[in-house]
């Protein structure tokens, strides 16, 4: 059985940003984006916005994320859409390989 690990990440947006950002994880949303995030193992992806925050729920295997994350990172696709969704965050703080979403603990969880 694969480990899985629930992430739960924090970031905030631009004000004004809002709506665009909102677009482009909808009608907007790059094919490419949804098979890369699904190939690097991601499931049950979320992302929600309140008051100028966004917080993302996903869970994956923890044994290979990271790796897999760089791999998303390091594709041309994944860079490229990364780097058109910078415009949107107002970072709380950017991570060595350049993510600028803040991983936040978990908590309570129930089955």
């Amino acid at each position: 059985m694969t480990a899985v690990r629930r992430y739960g990440l924090i970031a905030k947006i631009k004000p004004g940003c809002e709506q665009e950002y909102i677009d482009y994880h909808n009608e907007k949303m790059w094919p490419e984006i949804k098979k890369a995030i699904s190939e690097r193992g991601i499931k049950n992806y979320s992302i929600y916005l309140s008051d100028g925050y966004l917080f993302a729920y996903y869970e994956s295997d923890p044994n290979c994320f990271d790796k897999k994350l760089d791999q998303y990172l390091s594709d041309p696709i994944g860079a490229e859409w990364e780097k058109k969704m910078a415009q949107f965050i107002d970072p709380l703080h950017v991570t060595e390989n350049g993510n600028l979403w803040k991983e936040m603990q978990e908590i309570f969880h129930m089955e």
